[in-house]
């Protein structure tokens, strides 16, 4: 596998009849969506109960609630999470983008310069750590203008949603970007959507 490559977790869908399919399939590092009456989503947890970050990002686009353990059945050692129609919903559409590719995970490697669309559009956070290293650069860094809603500090974007630090497709402040631009991962869920939305390809297998 290429350095910069990533594995990201495969979607599948399956009737509740198969429940020890969707098991397999966590197992092997995919996310499993069982469609029950009372659908739930199927993940499993690593050696030290960690979660694949991908995964983590997944759950978080889902705005999932809490992780259950599973402790008899089929499934037993994942962690469920119960999903609203509207949650298992979504997962479906992301198992039907997945449904042509083999396996339970597959290697993603974009030229984000080539996209940056996570620049676009977006809503960045900023903490106290991001104005301290901005001060303590040499030359200190101006974070532009700054938005202020309740308490909540975000970056302004220009009237076309791009970025203000944005620069053709390359972050001017890169080495001293905020702390949610450096945490958002290449190949998630909210990177495959912005992807999607610009006509640009989702896998690179």
């Amino acid at each position: 596998m290429d350095a910069r490559e990533t594995q990201r977790p495969v979607w599948r869908s399956f009737d509740p009849r198969w429940v020890g399919n969707a098991a397999a399939h966590a197992r092997a590092g995919g996310l499993a969506v069982v469609t029950a009456r009372a659908a739930f989503a199927l993940v499993a947890p690593g050696p030290e109960g960690e979660l694949a970050e991908l995964a983590v990002w997944a759950l978080l686009d889902l705005r999932a609630g809490d992780l259950e353990p599973v402790d008899a059945g089929e499934a037993e050692g994942l962690l469920r999470v119960r999903l609203t129609p509207g949650q298992c919903a979504q997962c479906l559409a992301w198992a039907e983008r997945d449904a042509a590719l083999p396996g339970h995970t597959v290697g993603v490697d974009f030229a984000c310069l080539d996209c940056a669309m996570c620049c676009r559009n977006n809503r960045v956070v900023l903490e106290d750590e991001d104005f301290a290293r901005w001060a303590a650069a040499e030359p200190a860094v101006s974070p532009g203008r700054v938005h202020t809603r309740r308490g909540v500090r975000t970056l302004a974007v220009l009237k076309n949603g791009d970025c203000q630090h944005l620069r053709g497709n390359r972050c001017d402040i890169y080495a001293q970007r905020p702390n949610n631009c450096r945490a958002f991962p290449m190949g998630s869920e909210g990177c495959l959507a912005a992807r999607e939305e610009a006509g640009l390809a989702m896998f690179t297998v």
